[in-house]
């Protein structure tokens, strides 16, 4: 029923009768950020790829918004934003540096996304 609604209303008529009405009647609203929600995609997709390019983990963005994270992988995707540094040499330059300042590495591991284990193989590879 939820996406019959906005097949019939505007936006702006849909939020004056559930402001008017907060218990929604008859109707039910779909959560920003669920399939159903037709005008909201967009805005979504653009705040999500803003998220991605901020550094934030892929499940806190798919929390954040209320999607699984394969979908908000799609998106970035598609938007051509990774999350990962895949330039091994610039990881391994900030890896190098972070342990010349004594960063602890569970912290470097959460900073640059990735696991320790990741971690101590390219510490490794630094000698």
């Amino acid at each position: 029923m939820a996406g019959l609604i906005y097949k019939r209303y505007s936006k702006d008529t849909i939020k004056r009768m559930f402001d008017e009405n907060p218990e929604g009647g008859r109707f039910q609203v779909s959560k920003r950020g669920s399939k159903g929600d037709v005008y909201g995609r967009e805005d979504r997709d653009i705040e999500i790829c803003r998220d991605g390019n901020q550094g934030m983990k892929l499940a806190d963005i798919a929390q954040k918004h209320n999607l699984s994270g394969r979908y908000v992988r799609h998106i970035l995707k598609n938007n051509n934003i990774t999350l990962r540094k895949t330039d091994k040499r610039s990881m391994l330059k900030e890896i190098r540096i972070h342990l010349q300042i004594g960063t602890p590495k569970s912290q470097i591991a959460k900073e640059m996304g990735i696991s320790r284990q990741w971690l101590y193989k390219l510490i490794e590879e630094i000698g």
